[in-house]
């Protein structure tokens, strides 16, 4: 394999709309307990490590499911083992390099750092390959993404900033984690044709459409329950604006239900993925207002603005389902 293929193909297996959603939970540990009102180099390593763990996720699991992606993925230039750009060999050395890097870098931060990276890279493995092979398994998959997704590299974000994970944050992470489920469920609808055709047995083809949504609203309505306790104490109009996002989440779900298309279906699940990173990024930003000490109007003006921003954009993509196929695409 010629070197110079590296970057590319490491740039082609990091999907950018998880991996600013990984940093987001990442910086939302460091946010919780510094405030990001400085910089620290161990900030950009922690970013490092779990860019680099990401891409050992996805090299790992392309390698896995090439025969499901081909049915799923035909021609996507984010499947390079798919689009024959890449061979088995390819995305083995750059999984190896990126598992390797993932773990030097977090060993830099601190012990917790490192044990935070190689519970991170086991999970990779365990999810992806045989025996374990937890994504072929109807029940535990989608936790353990969970646990992969969120709690991990918010906890890499909390060690980054020399603090120890505390009670507060295992209700944050809880919150997160259950609003992470409901939102992991639905990404097998778009993987329904390939996952019926090689026997996978998701939730979704197992139980059937109602029962998947109905299990992803709760798992929502449980994250919205614990992210009210855990922000008990910021006021009753930012809980409220932080409120709207999640009625037009649970207003999302409904629409899935109904939905009888696959564009339909995947116009609605994109929907809800955007205002919960409305969500996620209405916490981030309260939090480095927190640290700043700034005024508690300002906080209610971010908190507004972000609302009205999110809520604007699902009216307007909500009547116009092309562009949000486009915007979702991928």
């Amino acid at each position: 394999m010629r070197l110079l293929k590296l970057p590319k193909l490491f740039f082609q297996l990091l999907r950018y709309r998880v991996a600013v959603m990984l940093l987001m939970f990442l910086l939302l540990g460091i946010a919780v307990h510094d405030g990001l009102t400085g910089f620290s180099v161990y900030y950009l390593y922690a970013a490092i490590s779990v860019i680099c763990g990401y891409v050992a996720a996805t090299s790992i699991n392309d390698i896995a499911d090439e025969k499901i992606d081909k049915v799923n993925h035909p021609g996507s230039e984010g499947r390079p083992l798919v689009s024959g750009e890449a061979s088995v060999a390819d995305l083995y050395t750059l999984n190896g390099l990126s598992a390797a890097a993932s773990v030097l870098f977090a060993f830099i931060i601190g012990n917790t750092a490192l044990v935070i990276a190689l519970i991170s890279v086991t999970i990779s493995y365990a999810y992806s390959l045989r025996p374990a092979a937890i994504s072929h398994r109807t029940h535990g998959a989608y936790f353990l993404l969970a646990v992969a997704y969120v709690l991990l590299p918010y906890w890499l974000g909390v060690a980054a900033t020399g603090a120890v994970f505390g009670i507060s944050d295992l209700y944050l992470t809880a919150s997160l984690m259950a609003l992470f489920f409901g939102r992991i469920l639905l990404k097998d609808f778009r993987d329904r044709k390939g996952d019926t055709a090689y026997g996978k047995p998701t939730f979704l083809l197992k139980y059937g459409k109602r029962a998947t949504v109905t299990l992803s609203a709760i798992s929502i309505l449980a994250g919205n329950a614990l992210l009210l306790l855990s922000l008990r104490e910021n006021g009753i109009i930012k809980l409220l604006l932080l409120e709207i996002l999640f009625v037009l989440i649970y207003a999302s779900g409904y629409m899935l239900l109904k939905a009888r298309s696959f564009k339909s279906e995947q116009v609605a699940i994109g929907l809800g993925a955007k205002l919960g990173n409305g969500v996620v990024l209405s916490l981030l930003g309260l939090f480095i207002l927190k640290g700043y000490n700034a005024p508690e109007g300002h906080a209610l003006f971010f908190q507004a603005a972000i609302t009205m921003l999110f809520a604007a954009s699902f009216a307007y993509l909500a009547q116009r389902p092309k562009i949000a196929i486009i915007g979702y695409r991928g």
